[in-house]
């Protein structure tokens, strides 16, 4: 359907109504096809085979390619070196961890300009700094941004699969529900921080593994 529609907005004239109509129906496409891709990575977030790898390359990796789509008002600044940065996951794990997380801090930047930072960092967790998580070593994957933050009240309600607060067709309420999931097979955790109108931080704790 959507090859379809695009043929045809490239063999259309100057009729505004049916381009119109014809731009409309191929969102609504995408917008069906993003769902279902969700959909489907959340049904198979189990069962990959989950490797020792550096979480510093994909991560790099993933942020090139996402340039491209993000809008021209998002800044992307990235600190992401690390001398000891292995985990056990697969590639595809943190690559939808960041497009996720990436994602969704492009929509709450909205159309004004603001700054999205993604950094790697490493810390200790116990029970006097990290008491709700399990004790160990963790490599610690932040994503930054400076939107409009989310609300207290549905704070405890953002990882529900099909919540969104975002404006109906705006988003498809998978995109977090996703990145909670792949955290649940490979052991990680994630922690919010958010203050309305000056951004949100979503800090993904992964455990580190000795490298070889």
């Amino acid at each position: 359907m959507m090859l379809n529609t695009e043929f045809a907005l490239k063999k259309m004239q100057d009729d505004f109504r049916v381009r119109q109509s014809l731009e409309l129906s191929l969102k609504a496409g995408y917008r069906a096809r993003d769902l279902v891709e969700q959909i489907l990575t959340f049904g198979r977030s189990t069962g990959r085979e989950l490797v020792p790898l550096k979480v510093s390359a994909i991560v790099k990796e993933s942020l090139k390619m996402l340039r491209t789509s993000l809008p021209a008002t998002v800044e992307v600044r990235q600190h992401i070196e690390l001398e000891s940065d292995t985990v056990m996951a697969a590639p595809s794990h943190i690559h939808q961890i960041i497009f996720n997380l990436c994602t969704n801090a492009a929509h709450a930047i909205g159309k004004e300009r603001g700054i999205l930072t993604v950094s790697l960092s490493e810390a200790l967790a116990d029970t006097d700094n990290y008491p709700d998580i399990p004790p160990g070593q963790y490599i610690i994957l932040s994503v930054k941004d400076t939107g409009q933050g989310i609300a207290p009240e549905v704070m405890d309600r953002i990882f529900e699969p099909f919540f969104t607060s975002k404006a109906p067709g705006q988003g498809t309420g998978m995109g977090l529900a996703v990145v909670h999931g792949i955290l649940s097979e490979i052991r990680g955790t994630v922690k919010v921080r958010s203050e309305p109108g000056k951004g949100t931080v979503f800090d993904i704790f992964l455990p580190k593994i000795q490298e070889k």
